[in-house]
């Protein structure tokens, strides 16, 4: 797998929950920490990948009430996502992420911050 250090990502779709429209949802690697922004709150911590799965270690988030309809419902299921081990492929500039319930594919934001 191509190695994800200073890349950037935004949802381009989801299984397992509803995207709320007006959000966004980024992931963004650094040399062996990931952060990510899941409609209003957002979460990091370290990772590695190993077997074929993203494992975090250390993960937290920031915990604001959101008011939007759904935006709390969409970062539990993003952030627990993430928190599992989910399976990970990086293939075209696409990344995708499934878990046990939910799967996102991410697009590469080439020289954009991801939303950070």
């Amino acid at each position: 797998m191509k190695s994800l250090a200073n890349r950037h990502f935004a949802v381009t779709s989801a299984k397992g929950f509803t995207l709320v429209e007006g959000t966004f949802i980024s992931i963004s690697f650094t040399s062996g920490s990931i952060s990510a922004n899941a409609g209003c709150n957002s979460g990091g911590g370290e990772f590695e990948i190993k077997d074929g799965k993203l494992v975090t270690d250390g993960f937290v988030q920031t915990e604001m009430y959101c008011e939007a309809p759904g935006v709390m419902e969409q970062e539990q299921a993003v952030f627990g996502m993430l928190v599992e081990s989910p399976t990970i492929n990086f293939v075209d500039n696409v990344l995708t992420l499934e878990g046990q319930t939910v799967k996102i594919a991410l697009a590469e934001a080439v020289g954009g911050s991801g939303g950070e």
